[in-house]
């Protein structure tokens, strides 16, 4: 097989690339890269770089997984966010088809179904993004399913954890190495979480799995509440956590006071995928969410020197 990993430089585009060196052996493997970078041994460098504004021209290629996107940002204008999660894949998803690839993975995410469902979230979850990020994503997918056409698949894998992990984990990982109280104790909500490696285990099955009919969402079958993730990154951080009980009623109505509804709705509600669906058969979740943050606050822990 001849596979293009995109993003490889990224957290989720490396776990993949790993995974398909040690998967395929034999495979012609081709780390795309948005800027030149060391690539593992087994893996031939391309250097694509920005996606939405470059020429592409690829190789001849079997498949491709794309793991290159924009996410975990802050205050960007929606031009942006629309060029990197929407023109990018889409202008990608047309060069694949056109090196003859006829499998395309493409990497969305679990929250175009929003930040919260009081329900299982499963495929048949109407989609609800809830800020700028979920809405390109959800344009995201519909763009490569025009650019692509038949073969493509959707991945919808529900927040990522392991080591080098992105997003809000590292915000809290500074507030329990600086000892801060954390007034979560009394929250009981279940979220869903998917390790790394899994969700890149994942991405290689979908290959050479039959062409699902939905969008297929990545989770593992336990979820955490937000007092469990707390005392898994603590464990990995080697810190005691200060978890303090304050009623789940003023939490959120504080933080709706401040206009943080967006924090709440992350933190204090249900976001539970179960079963993970459209992988039944060939995909089984192995690493705990739990173990998964706690790898993910060592490695913090080892490279970003905490007080």
């Amino acid at each position: 097989m001849r596979l293009l990993v995109t993003g490889a430089g990224g957290f989720i585009g490396r776990a993949v690339l790993r995974a398909a060196l040690a998967a395929m052996p034999g495979a012609t493997l081709y780390a795309g890269l948005r800027a030149p970078a060391p690539v593992p041994d087994g893996a031939t460098a391309l250097v694509l770089g920005d996606l939405a504004h470059a020429t592409l021209a690829l190789p001849p290629l079997d498949a491709v997984i794309n793991a290159a996107g924009l996410g975990h940002r802050r205050g960007l204008p929606s031009e942006l966010w629309t060029a990197q999660n929407v023109t990018a894949p889409a202008r990608l998803a047309r060069a694949a088809r056109a090196a003859g690839a006829t499998r395309f993975v493409h990497l969305s995410s679990a929250y175009v179904l929003g930040r919260a469902q009081p329900g299982p979230v499963t495929c048949a979850t109407p989609a609800a993004p809830a800020d700028l990020y979920a809405r390109s994503k959800l344009a995201g997918e519909q763009a490569v399913r025009t650019g692509f056409g038949p073969g493509l698949v959707i991945l919808r894998p529900a927040p990522v954890l392991g080591a080098g992990a992105k997003g809000n984990l590292p915000r809290l990982m500074r507030l329990i190495a600086q000892d801060v109280p954390l007034p979560f104790g009394a929250l009981t909500n279940r979220r869903s979480f998917v390790a790394v490696e899994d969700l890149a285990d994942l991405a290689l099955g979908l290959l050479i799995a039959p062409l699902p009919e939905a969008p297929v969402l990545a989770a593992h079958p336990v979820p955490l509440t937000p007092p469990d993730l707390c005392r898994a990154l603590a464990q990995g951080l080697g810190r005691p956590v200060r978890l303090l009980i304050a009623p789940p009623i003023l939490l959120k109505a504080t933080l709706c006071g401040l206009g943080q509804s967006a924090i709440w709705q992350s933190l204090g509600e249900n976001f539970h995928i179960t079963p993970p669906s459209g992988a039944e058969g060939f995909w089984n979740p192995q690493k705990n969410p739990a173990t998964s943050a706690t790898d993910a606050a060592r490695y913090y822990n080892t490279t970003i020197k905490t007080p």
